[in-house]
């Protein structure tokens, strides 16, 4: 896990044509104004005249498109495209961040990892690593199920060694399935990072005793769900003794009383190292793994990109290049990459979303593709809101955001609600001129991520993660942990979580967000 900090970023898409591809028929629609992916299901679904208005719309006002010139290497403004900031459109604050824990926990709370229930959006598990203060504290993982919103919170503790990469996802029946790695010692330093699994068959209210091992030599694990299909998929950095660590790809088999792997693939260079940012499935069947390639001694001597290839019956297409604009790491571990599809029920069905701090720190970049991966758009800067008005002259937005000071932004939270708006959140140091202390911010995209809103401060305070209460997790993670996460209900809500140290100590806290428009 944290063997990459100072690692550059590197983002990869394999499309990976599975055995059991859904009956979904993807078609290529290609007009003068854009290319389009239509998803064309058994029922015949249409996208609807909203979609056509709001189609309308991203076209015709005047609108400023960000992107970055990859000849200079550095943003550029399409005064073709300039936006109009509608008083119609807003980012709502439906519920202003609470603690998970009123009374607190006693250790500290990082790298929290949200689910929303697809049946129910009032059903939410979050899975979180307890960390440890000092060298000698406890260190475990834990989950945390809201059956009202959010309104109050049950815990879990799980019964395993010291945990990283919490990871939770909502099965078909609502069932819910965790897992984590523990770090064992006694073992060589591959074979110390241990993939464990609890199942829990009532949405989080109780846990399986005894976790189910899936193997040694996996980090950072990361899994999706078929929904038509009902099969659960996982991509994870594996390291094979004298190897250099590459990406896994596997099915999850769910059976009564046990869980285990299928081996698909393995992904990477022979000469760089690899790790998975992100796992989404198309509705073709087709599965898609975005993961980081760094070089394992010279960070200086590698160039971030994003590329794409395709494995159907054992061959292989691509790579397909798509950007070489993400931070590499030399101011410090920016967060993992997110990779995102658009779920709803429109035009833009199966586009992917891939969302990377940018160079320096300096604002959170989106890249998206409608072909699975084999060509992407230029990177539009999501948290940038200068625009300019109807009438030609240049402004700026009034958010907080922007009179604050610039960027200086990490771990980067991507989600796609059930309208399609594309949801971007993450950390940001701008308020603080020590750059020391950090707030929450979040944009959004209703356009498909060709321009964004104007940036909302989430958090109602500011948080110090080198909090002197926060011990050890504060020096390991200083971001309150490598990733935080963004996450949508089947309402078109959005739920943010992340660890806030503004009582001296990490805790989690959450928000509810609405995009009206």
């Amino acid at each position: 896990m944290r063997m990459i900090r100072t690692h550059p970023a590197v983002a990869l898409i394999v499309s990976l044509a599975l055995l059991n591809a859904s009956p979904a028929v993807a078609k290529l629609q290609s007009s003068p104004v854009d290319a389009r992916i239509q998803v064309v299901r058994d029922d015949a679904r249409t996208h609807s005249a909203q979609d056509d208005e709001r189609a309308r719309i991203a076209r015709d006002s005047v609108q400023i498109h960000l992107g970055i010139d990859s000849a200079q290497n550095h943003l550029v403004r399409d005064s073709a495209r300039i936006p109009i900031f509608r008083d119609s459109v807003q980012i709502q604050i439906v519920q202003e961040d609470a603690p998970l824990e009123p009374d607190g926990s006693p250790f500290p709370l990082v790298e929290p990892y949200p689910s929303v229930s697809p049946l129910d959006g009032d059903h939410i598990v979050v899975g979180t690593i307890v960390a440890p203060t000092d060298d000698e504290s406890p260190w475990h993982c834990a989950a945390f199920t809201s059956f009202d919103r959010s309104a109050t919170w049950e815990r879990h503790d799980f019964a395993m060694e010291r945990c990283i990469d919490p990871w939770i996802i909502f099965l078909a029946d609502d069932s819910v399935l965790f897992t984590g790695i523990e770090l064992q010692d006694g073992f060589e330093e591959a074979e110390r990072f241990h993939l464990v699994a609890f199942q829990s068959d009532d949405g989080g209210r109780t846990w399986s005793d005894e976790p189910t091992s899936l193997g040694r030599t996996h980090d950072h694990e990361l899994l999706t769900v078929d929904d038509e299909a009902g099969t659960v998929f996982i991509t994870s950095q594996r390291t094979h003794p004298g190897n250099l660590p590459h990406v896994y790809v596997g099915r999850v088999a769910i059976e009564r009383g046990g869980v285990s792997l299928v081996d698909l693939a393995e992904l990477g260079a022979d000469s760089l190292s690899s790790m998975p940012t992100g796992i989404a499935v198309q509705s073709d069947g087709s599965l898609v793994v975005t993961y980081r390639e760094y070089h394992p001694v010279d960070d200086s001597a590698h160039v971030s990109y994003v590329r794409a290839a395709t494995i159907t019956s054992g061959e292989l297409a691509g790579p397909f290049d798509a950007t070489d604009k993400c931070d590499i790491g030399k101011s410090g571990f920016p967060g993992y990459p997110f990779l995102a599809r658009d779920e709803s029920q429109s035009a833009y069905t199966g586009r992917l979303y891939h969302a990377c701090v940018l160079p320096n720190l300096t604002g959170i970049g989106i890249v998206h593709s409608d072909d699975g991966g084999r060509s992407w758009s230029r990177m539009i800067r999501a948290e940038d809101v200068g625009y300019i008005t109807s009438a030609g002259a240049s402004a700026r937005a009034t958010s907080d955001a922007v009179r604050s000071g610039r960027p200086y932004t990490r771990t980067p939270m991507l989600a796609v609600s059930s309208d399609g708006v594309v949801g971007v959140a993450w950390y940001d140091r701008r308020n603080d001129p020590e750059r020391m202390c950090q707030d929450v911010y979040f944009t959004a995209s209703i356009d498909r991520a060709e321009t964004f809103l104007p940036p909302r401060r989430i958090s109602t305070e500011t948080t110090c993660p080198g909090a002197p209460a926060n011990g050890r997790a504060g020096r390991s993670w200083p971001m309150g942990g490598d990733y935080s996460s963004l996450t949508a209900g089947p309402d078109g809500s959005f739920h943010l979580v992340w660890a806030d140290s503004r009582t001296g100590r990490f805790q989690l806290r959450h928000a509810e967000i609405r995009v009206e428009h």
